[in-house]
């Protein structure tokens, strides 16, 4: 068990609550990932319930609800489109790999979305031609990338 998933039992353990502001920074930070709608706070009229404010204050006492479990980490892996005749495909990084045409990403479960460096962002492969054939008529240096979810452990 990681340090991460003790403190997670820990903090789902109502008999060992504390005050917010008495738990280490370590535990704060789990909470606070965590977000007060997945935690239950200490009443002492009423008992544990779900708190009203989105926010953490150092004198309640918060637990996370029995059933909480974190959202896997992890980061983005950016991979360059690249014209190949008439279709687009993933630019890949490993030579003599076949290419991913863009048209069958919709269902990856990892994809996210496409983007260009100057913000437009969609998830629909249909809109990449269009944002390609203008600017390369003009300059032919217009990148356009595929954005993943690379899980990690």
């Amino acid at each position: 068990m990681t340090d991460k998933e003790r403190r997670i039992e820990i903090l789902k353990d109502k008999g060992r609550a504390q005050a917010f502001g008495l738990l280490d920074q370590e535990f704060r930070n789990v909470l606070e990932k965590a977000e007060a709608g997945n935690c239950l706070i200490y009443d002492g009229k009423i008992g544990w319930t779900f708190p009203k404010a989105s926010e953490f204050y150092f004198g309640l006492t918060y637990c996370l609800v029995p059933g909480y479990e974190p959202e896997p980490e992890s980061e983005y892996i950016e991979i360059e489109i690249i014209v190949c005749g008439q279709w687009l495909y993933l630019k890949e990084s490993a030579p003599g790999t076949s290419l991913t045409a863009i048209k069958d990403l919709s269902g990856h479960k990892d994809f996210v979305c496409f983007y260009d460096p100057f913000g437009k962002e969609t998830t629909n492969a249909g809109d990449v031609p269009g944002w390609m054939r203008p600017v390369a008529a003009q300059d032919g240096d217009y990148k356009i990338y595929a954005r993943f979810i690379k899980r990690v452990k």
